[in-house]
């Protein structure tokens, strides 16, 4: 389910921030009934959720491969105010094959919004 980031405009810059999710490993032992004590919940990773896909982003300290090489599957990118034409900047969490198609349709809204301006009108 792809969004419509460039109509979304004013609900993502009410937000400060992409929210952090955390992800926990499965535990196979539940609760003592007997003793009532839980065990702790251990955390996986953290990641975000793209804005435009809703695919998980994790955020992994060491993401490297095996060359050595920095693998980064995507992260929260700052939209600049000349592409979205808002007040501020917009946080979005992006994975790396949905940056091209968000900054695609900033750019076609603004061509369209562009060429309304520029032709003339008979009403």
């Amino acid at each position: 389910m792809k969004e419509n980031i460039a109509e979304n405009t004013i609900n993502l810059m009410a937000r400060t921030k992409p929210e952090k999710h955390i992800k926990y490993k499965k535990s196979v032992e539940g609760i003592n009934r007997l003793t009532k004590e839980k065990k702790k919940k251990e955390k996986d990773y953290e990641y975000y959720l793209c804005d435009y896909c809703h695919d998980e982003i994790r955020i992994l300290d060491n993401q490297k491969n095996v060359d050595g090489n920095v693998i980064a599957l995507g992260g929260i990118v700052d939209l600049p105010q000349s592409l979205t034409r808002t007040d501020k900047k917009i946080k979005l969490a992006l994975c790396n094959k949905c940056l091209r198609p968000v900054v695609q349709q900033f750019t076609d809204k603004n061509m369209l919004e562009d060429n309304e301006n520029h032709i003339p009108r008979i009403d």
